[in-house]
């Protein structure tokens, strides 16, 4: 078999085999950008997880990190950066973040920092547990976050086209 030299590869495009995959089983070829194996983009660097947020609002969130060059994990570890949280969130999730200075966040986070195109600061989008954190405190100047809402109750995201600030709100 012949192998590229590594300079024939540098210019080429390297995508991670779920975007074969993810191809494959749906008929067309899907957008590269959420695959590729060295992302450039608003969460790169990010390792995110989830809790109390499933099926159709679990893969919006999962293409939205991943288009935007973060990862989304199954579960919480020490490489996680935020817990981002919908419904009915695991407390073993939550006090497992909260004992590792992981800031515990809600969807609407998410949303609002891919719409300003800048991370935000996770102080006013912060989950308080009653009984486990201080009350919340949102700073007047801070952005007024949205009722924690599932994805699926916000203007349909398709998760295979890359979100825009028009249709996250």
């Amino acid at each position: 078999a012949n192998f590229l030299e590594k300079e024939e590869c540098a210019d080429k495009l390297t995508v991670k085999s779920t975007w074969v995959k993810l191809s494959h089983q749906l008929g067309y070829l899907l957008p590269t950008q959420p695959f590729t194996v060295y992302p450039a983009g608003l969460f790169s660097g990010c390792i995110m997880t989830t809790s109390g947020i499933k099926g159709d609002d679990y893969y919006a969130v999962w293409s939205m990190v991943h288009w935007n060059g973060g990862a989304l994990a199954r579960a919480l570890s020490q490489k996680t950066t935020h817990l981002i949280v919908g419904g009915n969130q695991s407390l073993v999730k939550y006090r497992a973040a909260i004992a590792n200075n992981i800031p515990v966040v809600v969807i609407e986070w998410l949303l609002d920092s891919i719409e300003r195109g800048t991370i935000l600061p996770t102080d006013s989008y912060t989950l308080h547990v009653p009984g486990h954190t201080p009350p919340r405190v949102v700073p007047a100047t801070a952005p007024s976050p949205r009722v924690n809402q599932p994805v699926s109750q916000s203007p349909r995201i398709n998760p295979l086209v890359p979100p825009s600030p028009r249709t996250l709100r």
